[in-house]
């Protein structure tokens, strides 16, 4: 591990921009967690929210400028094989399939993508002490990572979706939207803190 890693409460993930009023809620998000006193910072492939985070000193790195697929890779099948052992991945050609479906992309392509996505993520967790993961949900590769990745060495992650109730957000903890150790507390019995 590295002596001086930057130390990170809440690490916000994200794959793409989502639009300026999406965009514009992901910086309200990270600067709500900075007014309360904890660090925070964002790895997205959103190139208008890395500037502007970049512009406020807000940690930021855009996956798409750091994180590259080559053409071809060397040792594929042993460096597959390590990532679906290493993370009790079955088979990464299924865990590719959920983006192959939505984006149409190339099987070949997004199985080296799968390889070097994990590989460079688990790069950057080495560089960092996150306390906790805050992602969309989605069937992206990268997202899919990190939650695999954040799990493995116990990072707590928290998925935020849709809601069915307006203005309001789902928080969950895996992609599947289950709610471990959910337990039932009415807003009366929360501490302040907890709301």
């Amino acid at each position: 591990q590295i002596k001086n890693m930057l130390k990170i409460d809440f690490l916000i993930a994200r794959d793409k921009c989502r639009g300026e009023e999406g965009n514009m809620r992901d910086i309200s998000l990270i600067k709500t967690f900075l007014k309360r006193g904890y660090s925070c910072g964002m790895i997205s492939g959103c190139q208008i929210v890395h500037s502007q985070l970049k512009r406020e000193g807000i940690f930021s790195i855009q996956m798409l400028e750091t994180i590259k697929v080559p053409s071809k890779l060397e040792n594929i099948e042993q460096r597959a094989g390590r990532i679906e052992d290493g993370y009790g991945i079955p088979s990464l050609k299924r865990f590719i399939f959920p983006e192959k479906c939505y984006y149409r992309e190339d099987e070949d392509y997004l199985f080296r993508k799968a390889i070097v996505y994990f590989e460079e993520l688990e790069k950057l967790f080495n560089r960092l002490e996150i306390k906790c993961l805050v992602q969309g949900q989605g069937s992206q590769i990268n997202v899919r990572a990190m939650y695999f990745i954040a799990k493995k060495r116990g990072i707590p992650v928290i998925y935020f979706g849709e809601s069915l109730f307006p203005d309001k957000i789902l928080l969950f903890s895996d992609e599947m939207k289950t709610l471990d150790g959910f337990k039932n507390i009415s807003w009366e019995k929360m501490s302040v803190r907890q709301r």
